[in-house]
């Protein structure tokens, strides 16, 4: 089908991305003993271990610009404070998602951004489609009989964490080549690592790289399917700078005062647009 903008004809196109939320599920089966003192060396000496794949997008239009992570250790039994490292594919900074102190008796969550700017090498890794293997190290800094760890979970996303503090929106996706009008449907959802749903806020930004909203808007609650509209509610977006030159937009996700140790992630994009001839 074709339509006739301008004195231009367009022709429909689509595109979509699907990255969905990735889980290792519960690591921990009984009971975890920890008694070293420092961290052990080596991958095969990690307390945990698991594989996730995050989907590369299969359009080259479509950039993943940060991937999420939630981490959720529950501690049974404290002695002294428990030091938790997690890497991805090898035991090194350029490859370390998480290095977190876990104080005391508690259900302890934490989360994290992975961008190519802070940690180049891993977000390569994590963003090129392949499996990828997560490793946990604990150990301790008391001296009594060991501390006791019984949950372990982490997952990962196409997404950014919620900070917790004012709203200042991450970009995590790019969209190149849309022109004319387009229209976006997508689902997104706030979660931690213990499978908790928030409430978050999501941002579409035009053009991409901005920080502020300028052609599409959408307020949370986020939680199931979403028609992301124009500020005018037509669920359409119009590429208005130079005429038919080729457009881009970004999918930022804000951090949300209200849920503090989440991370806010991508379940699917679809587009739907006018592509312009000229």
């Amino acid at each position: 089908m074709s339509v006739i903008i301008d004195g231009h004809t367009g022709a429909i196109k689509t595109l979509s991305y699907e990255p969905g939320l990735q889980d290792t599920g519960g690591l921990e089966l009984g009971v975890n003993t920890v008694v070293l003192m420092a961290e052990a060396a080596g991958l095969g000496a990690a307390d945990y271990n698991a594989a996730l794949t995050l989907p590369a997008p299969t359009d080259s239009r479509i950039n993943v610009l940060a991937v999420a992570f939630a981490m959720v250790v529950s501690v049974a039994v404290a002695d002294g404070n428990l030091r938790c490292r997690v890497y991805v594919d090898a035991q090194d900074a350029d490859h370390m998602i998480f290095d977190e102190t876990l104080a005391g008796v508690a259900w302890h969550t934490f989360t994290t951004t992975v961008t190519a700017a802070a940690l180049p090498i891993a977000f390569a890794l994590l963003t090129d489609g392949a499996a990828h293997t997560f490793y946990m190290f604990l150990w301790k800094d008391g001296l009594g009989a060991g501390a006791q760890v019984d949950v372990v979970d982490m997952i990962e996303a196409v997404g950014a964490n919620d900070t917790g503090t004012v709203a200042v929106p991450i970009e995590v996706l790019t969209i190149d080549g849309i022109r004319g009008w387009a229209t976006f449907s997508a689902t997104f959802d706030t979660i931690d690592a213990a499978g908790a749903a928030g409430q978050g806020m999501t941002y579409i930004t035009s053009p991409k790289g901005g920080v502020t909203t300028e052609d599409i808007v959408v307020a949370g609650p986020t939680g199931g399917p979403r028609l992301l509209s124009n500020v005018q509610g037509f669920g359409n977006w119009w590429n208005a700078r130079a005429a038919h030159t080729v457009g881009s937009v970004g999918l930022s996700m804000s951090e949300n005062s209200g849920w503090p140790g989440y991370i806010e992630y991508l379940e699917y994009i679809y587009i739907l647009w006018n592509e312009v001839a000229e």
